[in-house]
């Protein structure tokens, strides 16, 4: 049973985190800045249902997770996919990912799905055993085609 995380508390993004989501992103392996992030988390949502939490430690925000519900032709419910999931590598194996993903969990059952898709890169093998810990089943693979801009 993992110990419990007493000293973190999960609430959505707002504008004041967007400096302290920079490095976490960075971490992830998507360098950006406070600036860019802004009108991301402005226009979250626009398409669908959306969510943007973070965890924070003593009043510093420490991880993200944002989610999206997706409306499928093959299924009769709506997906929901866990779209970003990082925490700050000096807290790291706290649980915090954990609590995280529960929410992003939380979140997708109040919208009514039946199960929460993830996709993560194949270098990141302690991230797999992470999900699967989480009982997420390896299920596929993802294929990633970068496109042009429309002319």
């Amino acid at each position: 049973m993992p110990t419990p995380v007493t000293d973190i508390e999960i609430r959505n993004a707002t504008d004041a985190d967007c400096a302290p989501l920079a490095p976490l992103l960075e971490q992830l392996g998507y360098p950006t800045t406070a600036a860019e992030i802004a009108p991301r988390l402005k226009r979250f949502g626009i398409h669908g249902p959306a969510v943007a939490l973070v965890a924070a430690k003593q009043g510093s925000v420490v991880g993200v997770a944002t989610g999206h519900l997706m409306a499928t032709i093959h299924a009769a419910t709506e997906g929901a996919y866990l779209t970003t999931l990082v925490v700050s590598s000096e807290v790291r194996g706290q649980g915090i990912g954990r609590l995280l993903v529960e929410a992003i969990e939380a979140w997708a059952r109040e919208h009514n799905c039946k199960r929460l898709i993830v996709t993560t890169a194949l270098h990141r093998t302690e991230t797999h055993k992470f999900y699967e810990r989480l009982e997420f089943d390896f299920t596929g693979r993802r294929y990633v085609k970068k496109l042009s801009p429309a002319k």
